[in-house]
């Protein structure tokens, strides 16, 4: 009985709504005919009848559910009318009178809601005895009546004509009635029949019945009574003259009566409204076409509005089976056993009941969430709108360490129950779209940072994402892209090349050599004119040549592939040209084989870095020929791209996470190398940041990185509150420049390595 005082409870009110509506348009509509009205009344009926309601975007109503059945089992109750103001005043008071507690043995909530439940039963009861015991008084009152004709009665004991019955229904006229007035009052009652007012009266009466506790309807039941009186008045007299119309007046006022009582059934001709009736009358006139026209139109809009419920934000994500990926689940449960957690047909993370859990976790975190609505001036949290708790939770600087904790899972929270809901069904590519080429992928590569989700729409894609939005292209057996980022309104924070099946062997197209790459990692070509050379100087006893005629390809099966490129052979030397100027020359001795340097221009571009990071690591790096600068600006080039790769690595995953905290944990091995390659990861990121535009999550990844390294060298973290990495940067550039103008060169390199980095590298571009 519970759960269906609740429906009951959540219908009616939404249907006040509807009759605060009806209201308002029965003063708009006044010059429309009084059976617009009825309609308007009828539309509150269907409210408060239909089991089932449509969603619409036009929907009036705040919210269909104010009181949601999990509501009963979340240890503090709340009520989700759809008026913040209402909800900030009343859930504060349920929070600390109706709170679970360890001394009682259920809910408080759930306490009150099942006493107001048999309240209502009770009062359902009174209501119904009522009617029926008023009936059952008026038909024996009604036993001798004397039939005139057909189904008209005349008894001494009324002393004002009505109708009754439902099914056969009699009209009853008093005795004491003169013959002038009859016709009129006959004339009235057979409308009623006609019109069914017989039964519309009643089934209003037992609306209100069943909804006794909401007190707009009592109101609404007496209007409906006197609209039904005046829609019939006005069926009536709509062909009458005006000395016709005033006998009909007079009529109405001999038979007037004083109710003391809410009439449940009879339709007395005199019961309501007789003052404004007789009004009604002597003024009438016939609506005009638009009036009637402009009332129609009313009903229709009053229809959309206020009998369909709001479009909810998502639609509930089916649970399928156990979970088996990264997320803690057990952590997620020892919280709270509405945290359970289950797996959708992707294999994402879902709560195996979004509803309960979130009514826990506002229940559990109400404390965090107002922290966090404070600090960053945020809206308030509601099962729809949740997504900038989600953004800035694991933001949250302030307060015990505790507390970061708390927002830092709210952000982890949020992320689940965002993928336990699907804005539509899971999408399937268009047949009709086009494979991504690599010629496509070039193409693209050369619009660089500009590049965003529209540029892809155009070609074939695979959703992957958890969390996040993640699509992947497949673009043949080597290649596939990677877009993914927060969201499709803003640009991705990554649109990596993968070559195979090592997500770690990728590259982000906005930012490198595509072409480079694409040539790196595509298998051997087949030259048409295979030779094969084994000589007793060589690497080891497995490497083989292949010379096509124009080139030669050098491949070891003891090491990592050395790739493929253009290479010179010359007695005991192997070259590989290269376009930076200069080569690189391997020499082999014994066992060994050593690669030299050979500088030929000052002129250094990134595939001299590219080449370097590619060697097999058994080889044995020496420095003989060419420039010593020269030679460390290689290998800074070379630590930089192996920063950008594993920056790049540790962005790719958990897409189930949004938190930065989330993906470093996930790759401590990863930041630990980008940390401790000290000055040249920082060369990287400031050569980005000056670009500026890093609002992304590689951004926030190397400003993380950026305070580590300065922790690193004996320094402390900026402490700058940022949101993003570029936020950072720019507030860590105002203050070097602050320092440069203080501090000579020689204390600034000293003491402020960082920023002394900063600046060379302004200088320098």
């Amino acid at each position: 009985m519970t759960d269906l005082f609740l429906c009951l409870f959540n219908r009616a009110v939404a249907a006040g709504w509807l009759v605060l509506a009806v209201l308002v348009l029965r003063l708009l509509l006044k010059k429309a005919p009084k059976w617009t009205r009825l309609l308007l009344w009828g539309l509150v009926a269907v409210r408060l009848v239909c089991p089932f309601t449509l969603e619409s975007i036009w929907s009036l109503i705040p919210s269909a559910q104010t009181i949601a059945p999990e509501a009963l089992l979340a240890p503090v109750p709340t009520i989700h009318s759809g008026l913040p103001v209402l909800n900030t005043a009343v859930n504060p008071i349920l929070e600390q009178s109706a709170a679970a507690t360890p001394e009682y043995s259920a809910n408080p909530f759930q306490i009150w809601i099942a006493i107001a439940a048999v309240i209502w039963a009770v009062g359902v009861g009174i209501l119904l005895l009522y009617a029926v015991c008023s009936y059952i008084r008026l038909r024996k009152r009604m036993s001798t009546a004397i039939r005139i004709e057909g189904n008209l009665y005349r008894s001494e004991r009324t002393g004002f004509p009505f109708v009754l019955g439902l099914i056969h229904p009699k009209i009853y006229l008093p005795v004491n009635l003169d013959e002038d007035s009859m016709a009129h009052v006959i004339a009235h009652e057979r409308a009623h029949i006609c019109r069914r007012d017989h039964w519309w009266k009643p089934l209003g009466f037992l609306l209100l019945t069943v909804y006794w506790f909401q007190p707009l309807l009592w109101g609404a039941y007496v209007l409906l009574c006197r609209d039904i009186e005046l829609a019939c008045d006005e069926k009536v007299i709509r062909d009458m003259d005006r000395e016709q119309r005033a006998d009909y007046s007079q009529a109405l006022l001999q038979c007037s009566v004083r109710r003391s009582a809410m009439a449940a059934c009879p339709l007395a001709f005199g019961e309501v409204g007789v003052m404004e009736r007789v009004k009604n009358v002597l003024n009438y006139r016939k609506p005009a076409f638009w009036v009637i026209v402009a009332a129609v139109a009313a009903c229709l809009i009053a229809a959309v509005c206020f009998l369909t419920d709001p479009v909810t934000a998502n639609v509930k994500h089916p649970w399928v089976r156990e979970y088996t990926g990264t997320v803690d689940t057990a952590q997620f449960e020892s919280i709270s056993p509405e945290f359970a957690i289950g797996a959708a047909e992707n294999g994402q993370a879902v709560f195996k009941n979004p509803e309960k859990a979130f009514a826990a976790f506002t229940a559990l975190y109400a404390d965090t969430l107002e922290q966090l609505r404070q600090a960053f001036d945020l809206p308030q949290l509601t099962a729809q709108e949740y997504e900038p708790y989600k953004i800035y939770g694991w933001q949250l600087t302030g307060g015990t360490e505790t507390e970061q904790e708390q927002a830092a899972f709210v952000s982890k929270f949020l992320d689940i129950y965002e993928n336990s809901f699907i804005d539509s069904a899971p999408s399937e590519t268009p047949s009709t779209k086009q494979s991504l080429t690599l010629e496509d992928v070039i193409a693209l590569s050369e619009k660089g940072g500009t590049l965003t989700w529209a540029d892809f729409e155009d070609f074939a894609y695979t959703d992957v994402g958890s969390g996040m939005y993640v699509r992947q292209y497949v673009i043949d057996e080597t290649f596939s892209l990677m877009i993914g980022g927060p969201s499709l309104e803003e640009p991705p924070w990554y649109i990596n090349l993968v070559a195979g099946d090592d997500e770690e062997d990728t590259m982000d197209i906005r930012e490198w050599n595509v072409r480079s790459f694409i040539q790196s990692n595509q298998p051997p070509r087949q030259a048409s004119n295979l030779c094969t050379y084994t000589r007793e100087y060589a690497m080891d006893p497995n490497v083989t040549f292949y010379d096509d005629g124009t080139y030669i390809f050098c491949f070891s099966s003891l090491s990592s592939t050395l790739g493929y490129g253009t290479y010179s052979l010359s007695g005991d030397r192997l070259t590989l040209l290269d376009n930076a100027g200069g080569a690189f020359e391997f020499t082999v001795e014994g066992e060994t084989l050593t690669c030299y340097w050979v500088a030929s221009r000052m002129d250094w571009s990134e595939s001299a870095a590219l080449w370097l990071a590619d060697l097999p690591e058994h080889m044995v790096f020496t420095r003989t020929d060419g420039d010593a600068d020269a030679w460390e600006t290689v290998l800074s080039l070379a630590r930089q791209r192996r920063a950008a790769e594993l920056v790049q690595a540790i962005a790719a995953s958990p897409a189930e996470m949004s938190s930065v905290e989330a993906y470093l944990a996930a790759h401590p091995a990863e930041y630990e190398e980008l940390v401790s390659i000290g000055a040249d990861t920082m060369r990287y990121a400031f050569s980005r940041f000056l670009l500026g535009g890093e609002t992304g999550f590689e951004g926030h990844i190397l400003a993380e990185a950026c305070q580590d390294i300065l922790v690193d060298w004996g320094m402390y973290r900026t402490g700058v509150l940022y949101v993003t990495g570029q936020g950072w940067f720019d507030e860590f550039r105002e203050n070097t420049l602050r320092l440069a103008e203080q501090y000579s060169e020689e204390v600034l390199q000293e003491q402020y390595p960082a920023s002394w980095l900063l600046l060379e590298q302004m200088d320098g571009g």
